[in-house]
């Protein structure tokens, strides 16, 4: 079984390893990346909900649309 912990050093060494640079990277930001990306790819609020186990379709719209919300964030 692989601990939160461990995903986060992995994702971290990935980050170093690509030179990414100023992007706070963890396991729930690459969560959000998979949401998003699956959305996009889908147009299904339903699919994404199903792949990340999500009870509450709200829930799963901020996931999906986490870019968009942060970019908003950042205009103001």
């Amino acid at each position: 079984m692989i601990i939160r912990q461990a995903v986060y050093k992995d994702l971290r060494r990935a980050a170093k390893l690509f030179r990414v640079k100023d992007i706070h990277i963890s396991p729930h930001s690459a969560r959000k990346l998979y949401a998003v990306s699956e959305y996009r790819r889908t147009g299904s609020i339903e699919r994404v909900k199903e792949l990340l186990n999500h009870e509450d379709e709200a829930v799963t719209i901020l996931y999906a649309m986490a870019d968009q919300l942060e970019r908003r964030r950042r205009k103001k």
